[in-house]
């Protein structure tokens, strides 16, 4: 009798796990923790870039075109005082359009010259994200088939991005001026791409 009481009971206590174990593996997604890609990662982000273009002595014009930037991730670190993070490789950049006051523009990336270490670093302990991206490399500028190159490299930053790739609606912002010469004319600053909000990510093709 004891043991006929303790079949059913064993049964119901069986289902109850199966359910619970079905609501564990059903939880949303965003419990889990996001981490850092595996070196060798390949990250896509189409978006438009916005820049003020300043010539010397001259005006002052908003040049915005559509494209997109595509980065590896590189070797992992953990920093000094433990938090994770891991080199970037910023390999393609390119946006183009048709800008009111200069023309057809051109935005490209000069792949000859390191502009130093690119990275994401975590900004907490214990977790990944969010995290502190920072993109340099040196612009090129095509301005109606006239190139500019940058003498200054780019420092590209978001300081808490939530994953990598970033969502869409990221934005980075340049924080320094970027003084770029004529290819024609070399050694003189022909004009200035001038910091503020410079990437905003649209997708995650181009």
């Amino acid at each position: 009798m004891k043991n006929a009481m303790l079949k059913p009971l064993g049964i119901a206590l069986a289902v109850a796990a199966v359910a619970g174990a079905g609501l564990f593996v059903g939880m949303p997604s965003s419990t889990a923790s996001v981490n850092i890609p595996p070196p060798g990662t390949i990250d896509v982000c189409a978006g438009f870039k916005s820049h003020p273009v300043r010539f010397p002595g001259g005006p002052i014009v908003t040049s915005t075109t559509t494209g997109g930037i595509q980065v590896q991730v590189g070797t992992h670190f953990v920093t000094t005082d433990k938090r994770n993070g891991a080199n970037l490789n910023i390999q393609l950049l390119q946006s183009s359009g048709q800008v009111e006051g200069l023309g057809f523009v051109e935005v490209g990336i000069d792949s000859t010259r390191s502009a130093g270490a690119s990275s994401v670093v975590a900004n907490q302990t214990g977790t990944d994200y969010p995290a502190t991206q920072t993109m340099k490399f040196f612009p090129t500028i095509t301005i109606d088939g006239k190139e500019y190159r940058a003498l200054t490299a780019a420092n590209l930053v978001n300081s808490a991005v939530a994953s990598t790739p970033p969502p869409v609606g990221t934005t980075y912002v340049l924080t320094n001026e970027i003084g770029l010469e004529s290819v024609d004319n070399p050694g003189k600053v022909a004009l200035y791409i001038e910091p503020g909000k410079a990437f905003t990510v649209t997708g995650h093709k181009f």
